[in-house]
């Protein structure tokens, strides 16, 4: 399973929210382990969706002076998708399906902030490289920020290339090939400071995506005219893809060690997904050092216009695929962060979600920073 799902990826958007937040320090190291578990209680009846993921990241910046700082990130992950689905016997081809394979994958990225002297602008370039049994995924980074009216205001914008490499090993256990896939992505960030105790930001975000879309690993299943599934076929995609994405945040510190947030999203694609989010959030200092931070969020997802219900033929463009499906989600979750020392700090978060077409998931994060 190429995809590790929308789901999961939103609620990963959910904890690492406030940590854009921060204030990064001049050096550190941080050490995270990552566990989360997918359960298929529904979404495509005829394909197994679920899945365990455990991962490892190591995160490292280095202040080399008051021009440069570099940033570096590692992350192994091991991934083991469920077995494949018993389907009815009436499925005239299902012996040919197989299991999606576990695998083990390698992200790395590196990039430099640069200040120049005496410029109100920094710049950061940077690359990205992934690495799974089938997938090659390499990648160009570069970001502009400039603060402005006295620190009063932050502009951001970022531009990140992708260009993947894909051998085409199917669900029904046939190679065709080789394939790829280009992406471009471009981020503008608006940051403004509205009081002492009020800040809010604001940003958009396009992505374009050409090439091969399709998860090669998903079939459709086709149906006789009374309702019985009869045979299985490709799931099949348009090669290209248009996403715009709008997140406006506001924060509000009603107290000292106190935060409240609120973070809205929406997103459309010219699949004709569309997908709107709303989170509230709420921080508070339980003890000196001590940060606990609970969030809530709701988000409603209408359905690509390629999605197949018990379809009795083969279309140009069809899916079965659940996270490109109508859903509503509750994703709550909490973290806490406690110093150890003058320079350290242990984090923990639990996080999870539940959609109503069946598709359920619950994780962890443990790690520990050292700062100086």
């Amino acid at each position: 399973m190429r995809r590790l799902g929308l789901s999961l990826a939103l609620v990963l958007v959910s904890i690492t929210s406030a940590q854009a937040q921060e204030t990064e320090p001049e050096s550190s190291v941080s050490l995270d382990a990552y566990v989360f578990s997918q359960r298929d209680g529904g979404g495509d009846p005829d394909r197994a969706e679920g899945f365990e993921y455990q991962g490892l990241r190591v995160a490292i910046v280095r202040k080399v002076n008051e021009k440069y700082r570099v940033r570096v990130n590692a992350t192994v992950a091991f991934i083991d998708n469920e077995d494949a689905k018993e389907l009815p016997s009436s499925v005239s081809n299902r012996l040919t399906t197989s299991a999606s394979p576990s695998l083990l994958t390698l992200d790395h990225n590196l990039a430099i902030d640069i200040t120049p002297e005496h410029s109100p602008w920094t710049f950061s370039p940077g690359y990205f490289y992934h690495h799974q049994i089938e997938y090659i995924g390499t990648g160009l980074d570069f970001g502009a920020a400039r603060d402005l009216f006295e620190g009063n205001s932050r502009f951001e914008a970022r531009y990140s290339f992708r260009w993947d490499f894909l051998e085409l090993s199917y669900w029904d256990k046939t190679f065709r090939g080789h394939d790829d896939r280009i992406s471009h992505n471009t981020l503008f960030s608006w940051t403004q400071l509205l009081s002492p105790a009020w800040k809010g930001n604001l940003s958009f975000q396009y992505t374009r995506q050409d090439g091969f879309l399709t998860d090669a690993f998903n079939y459709v299943t086709l149906y006789d005219p009374v309702g019985s599934p009869v045979f299985l076929t490709d799931e099949r995609l348009p090669n290209r893809r248009d996403r715009f994405q709008v997140n406006p945040r506001i924060r509000t510190s009603p107290g000292v060690g106190t935060a409240l947030g609120l973070d809205g999203s929406f997103y459309a694609d010219s699949w004709g997904l569309e997908h709107f989010a709303i989170e509230p959030s709420v921080e508070v200092e339980l003890l000196e050092g001590w940060r606990w931070r609970v969030w809530y969020r709701l988000s409603f997802q209408s359905e690509t216009r390629y999605s197949r219900d018990e379809p009795v033929a083969s279309a140009r463009y069809q899916t079965r695929d659940s996270d490109l499906g109508s859903f509503f989600m509750q994703s709550p979750g909490t973290s806490l962060s406690l110093p150890v020392g003058e320079a350290e700090e242990l984090r923990f978060s639990v996080y999870g979600f539940s959609r109503d077409d069946g598709i359920d998931g619950l994780g962890a994060r443990m790690g520990v920073v050292f700062r100086w």
